[in-house]
């Protein structure tokens, strides 16, 4: 097993919602899984975004599942703020069918809908102006090609959550497992963590964060997958360094990469990634 690490920088932080999220719909307040693998995917994906109404991340996804068993994100400094821009936007895309068109009848009453294609909204986001991250991938095979994508991620999010990409390298990923793992068990970590793996974590929340994202573009979206994970948290502030101590769950195992250590469930992402 390799391990891939990137080191970057956010330029303001980013915004990523859950797939199918209303106009004002929140932040999540850690990148997750889904994003790390739909930023990796932008240099998989050099001749086509979408195709037939599929985002080419899908493909990205099913070409290398065999070889990607773990992706984690963290931010390297306890400076992450949720927060919410209040913007004016068009709403026409929210809308049902029947408020799409400029007129509506009800109760033999003609109706204008155009007042409605616009308002004002709440749009979740993630503060981390100038705040260093990393990103670990766990893959079997094409650490090389893995790491040739992680210098060509642009953003984490949408499309103006901009990064820049500082360092990438390729080390030994060595499988500590869970022996002797017990009460003495101690390790410095800024990853989130499955929530299954580990409890009474001190310095960490837990949040539900999107593992699968809905990479069928159509009009009705397949809805991707979350699940809960433990990010580092420090009251409003999320991020930065947390250490760990006690026992893993058997479900679960942890990785020494260099000197960054990541706890993963053992199916890696082929539990939800099938």
């Amino acid at each position: 097993m390799k391990g891939v690490l990137v080191s970057g920088l956010h330029h303001w932080g980013f915004s990523v919602r859950a797939p199918k999220a209303s106009a004002g719909g929140s932040s999540y307040p850690y990148v997750p899984i889904s994003t790390v693998l739909g930023a990796l995917s932008r240099g998989y994906c050099s001749s086509y975004a979408v195709k037939n109404g599929t985002s080419c991340t899908e493909e990205f996804i099913n070409d290398y599942k065999p070889y990607i068993f773990w992706v984690a994100y963290g931010a390297d400094e306890p400076r992450l703020l949720h927060y919410a821009d209040i913007l004016r936007e068009q709403r026409v895309s929210y809308r049902q069918d029947k408020y799409r068109k400029r007129t509506r009848k009800e109760k033999d009453k003609e109706i204008d809908n155009l007042i409605e294609w616009f308002g004002v909204s709440a749009f979740g986001k993630t503060y981390a102006e100038d705040v260093r991250f990393s990103i670990a991938v766990l893959v079997k095979d094409k650490a090389e090609q893995v790491s040739e994508y992680a210098w060509q991620i642009v953003s984490l999010g949408n499309k103006e959550s901009i990064v820049t990409i500082t360092d990438v390298k390729v080390v030994d990923a060595v499988d500590v497992g869970t022996e002797g793992v017990s009460t003495d068990f101690e390790v410095y970590t800024n990853f989130f963590v499955p929530k299954v793996c580990i409890q009474d974590v001190e310095g960490m929340e837990p949040y539900k964060l999107s593992v699968s994202n809905a990479y069928n573009l159509s009009k009705e979206p397949v809805g991707g997958i979350e699940d809960e994970f433990w990010i580092p948290s420090h009251g409003p502030l999320i991020g930065g360094y947390v250490k760990l101590k006690g026992k893993v769950s058997e479900e679960c195992t942890v990785f020494k990469l260099g000197d960054k250590y990541l706890i993963t469930v053992k199916e890696g992402l082929g539990k939800w990634l099938k």
